[in-house]
Protein backbone atom coordinates (compact mmCIF):
# COMPACT_ATOMS: atom_id res chain seq x y z
CA UNK A 1 0.00 0.00 0.00
CA UNK A 2 1.46 3.36 -0.91
CA UNK A 3 1.86 6.02 1.62
CA UNK A 4 -0.88 8.05 -0.10
CA UNK A 5 -3.28 5.69 0.28
CA UNK A 6 -2.04 5.32 4.34
CA UNK A 7 -2.68 8.98 4.40
CA UNK A 8 -5.36 9.39 2.96
CA UNK A 9 -6.90 6.74 5.24
CA UNK A 10 -6.35 8.28 8.64
CA UNK A 11 -7.23 11.35 7.54
CA UNK A 12 -10.62 10.33 6.23
CA UNK A 13 -10.64 8.70 9.62
CA UNK A 14 -9.75 11.28 11.46
CA UNK A 15 -12.43 13.36 10.06
CA UNK A 16 -14.86 11.08 10.81
CA UNK A 17 -14.18 10.85 14.31
CA UNK A 18 -14.20 14.65 14.45
CA UNK A 19 -17.97 15.46 13.00
CA UNK A 20 -20.18 13.99 15.29
CA UNK A 21 -18.81 15.55 18.45
CA UNK A 22 -19.21 18.92 16.14
CA UNK A 23 -22.31 18.21 14.49
CA UNK A 24 -24.72 16.79 17.36
CA UNK A 25 -25.89 18.68 19.77
CA UNK A 26 -24.41 18.08 23.71
CA UNK A 27 -25.13 19.09 27.37
CA UNK A 28 -24.18 22.10 29.26
CA UNK A 29 -21.84 21.58 31.52
CA UNK A 30 -23.08 21.72 35.16
CA UNK A 31 -21.95 24.83 37.38
CA UNK A 32 -20.13 26.60 34.11
CA UNK A 33 -20.46 29.98 33.34
CA UNK A 34 -20.59 30.77 28.89
CA UNK A 35 -19.47 34.12 28.13
CA UNK A 36 -19.73 35.25 24.43
CA UNK A 37 -21.14 37.91 21.95
CA UNK A 38 -24.64 38.67 20.68
CA UNK A 39 -23.76 40.07 16.96
CA UNK A 40 -26.70 42.19 15.95
CA UNK A 41 -26.89 44.93 12.30
CA UNK A 42 -24.37 45.86 10.33
CA UNK A 43 -21.43 44.43 12.91
CA UNK A 44 -22.63 45.68 15.95
CA UNK A 45 -22.44 43.03 19.11
CA UNK A 46 -23.16 43.58 22.51
CA UNK A 47 -21.86 40.98 25.43
CA UNK A 48 -23.93 37.90 27.03
CA UNK A 49 -23.61 35.34 29.90
CA UNK A 50 -24.96 32.27 30.26
CA UNK A 51 -25.06 30.62 34.07
CA UNK A 52 -26.03 26.94 34.14
CA UNK A 53 -26.95 25.37 37.73
CA UNK A 54 -25.48 22.62 39.28
CA UNK A 55 -27.80 20.43 38.52
CA UNK A 56 -27.50 20.96 34.65
CA UNK A 57 -31.66 21.51 34.12
CA UNK A 58 -32.05 25.29 34.38
CA UNK A 59 -29.90 28.35 33.60
CA UNK A 60 -29.64 31.51 33.92
CA UNK A 61 -29.73 34.32 30.47
CA UNK A 62 -28.60 37.42 30.55
CA UNK A 63 -28.15 40.06 27.52
CA UNK A 64 -28.03 43.93 29.12
CA UNK A 65 -27.95 45.70 26.53
CA UNK A 66 -31.99 43.74 26.04
CA UNK A 67 -32.49 44.02 29.45
CA UNK A 68 -32.52 40.92 30.30
CA UNK A 69 -30.58 40.05 33.44
CA UNK A 70 -30.34 36.65 34.63
CA UNK A 71 -33.71 35.76 33.33
CA UNK A 72 -34.15 31.83 34.70
CA UNK A 73 -34.63 29.43 31.95
CA UNK A 74 -35.08 25.51 31.39
CA UNK A 75 -32.67 23.32 29.38
CA UNK A 76 -34.69 20.55 27.30
CA UNK A 77 -33.49 17.30 25.92
CA UNK A 78 -30.63 17.81 23.95
CA UNK A 79 -29.58 21.05 25.17
CA UNK A 80 -31.96 23.41 23.75
CA UNK A 81 -33.42 26.62 25.45
CA UNK A 82 -35.96 28.80 24.76
CA UNK A 83 -35.27 32.38 26.19
CA UNK A 84 -38.49 33.94 26.97
CA UNK A 85 -38.34 37.91 28.39
CA UNK A 86 -41.49 39.93 29.63
CA UNK A 87 -43.69 41.31 32.20
CA UNK A 88 -46.64 39.64 29.98
CA UNK A 89 -45.31 36.04 29.38
CA UNK A 90 -48.70 34.32 29.48
CA UNK A 91 -50.08 36.77 27.37
CA UNK A 92 -47.49 36.20 24.38
CA UNK A 93 -46.21 39.36 24.39
CA UNK A 94 -42.36 39.01 24.90
CA UNK A 95 -40.14 42.10 25.45
CA UNK A 96 -37.26 39.51 23.92
CA UNK A 97 -37.90 35.90 22.53
CA UNK A 98 -35.26 33.71 21.02
CA UNK A 99 -33.64 30.51 21.32
CA UNK A 100 -30.21 28.66 21.42
CA UNK A 101 -28.22 25.33 22.15
CA UNK A 102 -25.65 23.73 23.39
CA UNK A 103 -23.64 22.39 20.93
CA UNK A 104 -21.03 20.05 22.86
CA UNK A 105 -19.79 20.81 26.61
CA UNK A 106 -18.08 24.01 25.71
CA UNK A 107 -19.96 26.18 23.29
CA UNK A 108 -23.18 27.26 23.01
CA UNK A 109 -24.87 29.30 20.20
CA UNK A 110 -28.56 30.88 19.33
CA UNK A 111 -30.49 33.78 18.00
CA UNK A 112 -32.74 36.59 19.37
CA UNK A 113 -35.73 36.99 17.26
CA UNK A 114 -37.59 39.75 18.96
CA UNK A 115 -35.73 42.77 21.26
CA UNK A 116 -39.11 45.27 22.38
CA UNK A 117 -37.52 46.20 25.23
CA UNK A 118 -37.67 50.08 26.72
CA UNK A 119 -34.12 51.63 26.28
CA UNK A 120 -32.91 48.40 24.73
CA UNK A 121 -29.32 49.32 22.86
CA UNK A 122 -29.36 46.45 20.70
CA UNK A 123 -31.80 44.90 18.16
CA UNK A 124 -33.18 41.90 17.01
CA UNK A 125 -32.58 39.72 14.77
CA UNK A 126 -29.18 38.39 15.79
CA UNK A 127 -27.28 35.67 16.74
CA UNK A 128 -25.28 34.77 19.89
CA UNK A 129 -22.35 31.93 20.41
CA UNK A 130 -20.23 31.59 23.05
CA UNK A 131 -17.79 29.35 25.19
CA UNK A 132 -17.17 28.40 28.66
CA UNK A 133 -15.17 30.82 30.38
Amino acid sequence: MSRLAVLAGCAGAIVALALPAAAGAGKPAPGAVYKGQYEWGGGMSDPFRIKVFEGGGKMNFSLKCAGVVRDRTVIRKKGKFAIRFGAEVGTGQLDVRGRGRFTTDNDVVGEIETIETSGATCEAPGQFGGLVE
